[in-house]
């Protein structure tokens, strides 16, 4: 599944970059600055929110493992 959005830089606000979806009604998004440094007000973006099912799989194991693992600890 993916999603996707257009939405301008606003404003930069300590630290955190705040954007405007290009939708109705408009929503605010908020990231960090750190993220995207190369970005300024007024600059137009596309978000793309991809959902990543093998990932998803891999993080069910590893979390899986360590459940296993704690419940294997003693104390």
């Amino acid at each position: 599944m993916t999603n996707e959005v257009l939405a301008t830089v606003d404003r930069l606000e300590e630290g955190v970059l705040v954007l405007m979806t290009d939708t109705d009604p408009v929503h605010e998004i908020s990231l960090p600055y750190t993220l995207f440094p190369l970005l300024h007000e007024g600059d137009v973006v596309r978000l793309i929110v991809e959902e990543d099912m093998d990932r998803r799989e891999e993080t069910v194991q590893e979390v899986m493992e360590m459940k296993k693992r704690l419940h294997n600890v003693s104390l």
